[in-house]
């Protein structure tokens, strides 16, 4: 009896939590107008420690030739895209948005090493995972996004 109180309460704590960060994301809009795409609510430490996302709609997610294709209409939050470990890396990225507040960043968990402009343009970045992990990550703010990325391990 005293492990179902137990398991009950530790369910009723987590969805507290979970509906804390939820109600936070949920509110994120693009403050900014229309053509600045800077984000002005999700910072540098959020894109770093956080990977939730509270509003996608209508995502297509495409893989071919060792490219990634990405198009959603509406992301609000942090998503990690990629993970990468240990050696040296070459990524080609074309990130595009009309609509809302865009950033894309290849960090650590400790700081943002490369970030690439929403222009449409291809950039390319080369990059050392010797510690730890490195991290593909997308923010936004009521974004659309279309994205392509390339990458591959020297």
């Amino acid at each position: 009896m005293k492990k179902l109180k137990l398991t009950c309460v530790f369910v009723i704590i987590s969805l507290l939590l979970t509906s804390c960060t939820v109600s936070r994301w949920s509110k994120i809009k693009d403050t900014n107008g229309e053509e600045d795409r800077t984000l002005q609510t999700i910072t540098a430490e959020d894109i770093l420690k956080l990977n939730s996302f509270l509003s996608v709609i209508s995502v297509t997610n495409h893989k071919s030739d060792g490219t990634t294709s990405v198009s959603i209409d509406k992301f609000s939050g942090v998503k990690t895209l990629e993970t990468f470990g240990k050696g040296r890396y070459d990524i080609t990225v074309a990130l595009k948005s009309d609509n809302g507040n865009i950033r894309l960043v290849l960090c650590d968990r400790e700081k943002i090493i490369a970030e690439f402009e929403a222009d449409g343009e291809s950039s390319t970045v080369g990059f050392d995972c010797t510690s730890g992990k490195v991290y593909l990550k997308l923010a936004g703010e009521e974004a659309q996004v279309d994205l392509q990325y390339h990458y591959k391990k020297k």
